[in-house]
């Protein structure tokens, strides 16, 4: 009788035990998942925050930002490589190039096998290693992978600018490239690039337009007054252009030398048409 009490009870107990097994279980779960979003979330919060340090170029917050985002090993994928190639772009646009290529790398090996993000980063990989036409070819894989549109117009139309050589130089490509770049992201990097290669290209209207958008949206960077200024001086509206050069040398003193050495090189440009001009017209008089 005492034999059968006992092991009534026994199979009470570990009939009990199994349910609360199964609920320790699915207690951890939660609590995993629970941290795996919370992780995620401010993943996500810092790197949002860091896009906004970029935009007003405060590169240093940007990346401590950008860290504690990397640093978050949230579950995603395409996240993770999201969070390291902003690393590697604030890490670049700080000129450190060797942290730069260490996160491009990192975001192409987080991405998915034969994911326009993989190729996109692995583009500017090549980039930094100087290898422009390895970079094309895994520009050209990530436009048909598709899922990096800004990224991939973004690349591609600073190659066509002629940044990475002059024999990689096509402004007709660059400004679709750029353009299409800015439809997907009206940011000051996107606008600062296509108001560049507006400029190179001579669509001085364009340009102006593009410039005076920058100094109305960022009036405290130098160098959109300095460029503005410039477009201005080549529309021939001296007294403007000189108002916004003034500006740039407010800001940023070192300016002035800049915008003395423009002048330099505007003069230099004068002559030399002058000269052609005055060549041709001797050519036609003997011919007469």
């Amino acid at each position: 009788m005492l034999e059968n009490s006992w092991n009534r009870r026994n199979e009470l107990f570990f009939g009990m035990k199994q349910p609360l097994i199964l609920a320790s279980i699915a207690f951890a779960l939660i609590f995993s998942s629970c941290d795996t979003i919370q992780k995620t979330q401010l993943a996500e919060e810092k790197n949002n925050e860091a896009i906004e340090y970029m935009n007003i170029g405060e590169y240093d917050l940007a990346i401590a930002a950008l860290r504690v985002a990397v640093n978050a090993n949230v579950f995603d994928n395409g996240l993770r490589s999201t969070f390291c190639r902003n690393l590697a772009i604030a890490y670049q646009q700080s000129d450190q190039l060797d942290s730069a290529r260490v996160y491009f790398l990192r975001a192409a090996d987080e991405a998915d096998l034969g994911t326009a993000q993989k190729e996109l980063n692995a583009a500017d990989v090549c980039l930094i290693d100087n290898n422009i036409n390895e970079a094309i070819v895994h520009l050209n894989k990530a436009s048909i992978a598709g899922g990096e549109e800004l990224g991939v117009n973004n690349t591609l139309g600073i190659i066509y600018m002629g940044e990475y050589g002059v024999e990689y130089q096509d402004l007709g490509l660059a400004i679709k490239y750029n353009e299409l770049a800015y439809k997907e992201d009206q940011s000051r990097a996107t606008l600062d690039v296509l108001a560049r290669t507006y400029y190179e290209a001579d669509s001085l209207k364009d340009a102006q337009m593009h410039f005076s958008n920058l100094v109305s949206q960022y009036p405290q960077f130098a160098d959109y007054h300095y460029m503005l200024g410039a477009t201005e001086y080549e529309m021939d509206n001296f007294e403007t252009a000189e108002m916004h050069f003034a500006n740039a040398i407010e800001i940023d003193p070192i300016y002035s030398d800049y915008i003395d050495q423009y002048y330099g090189i505007m003069s230099w440009s004068l002559e030399d048409t002058t000269y052609s001009d005055s060549e041709e017209l001797e050519a036609y008089d003997s011919e007469e």
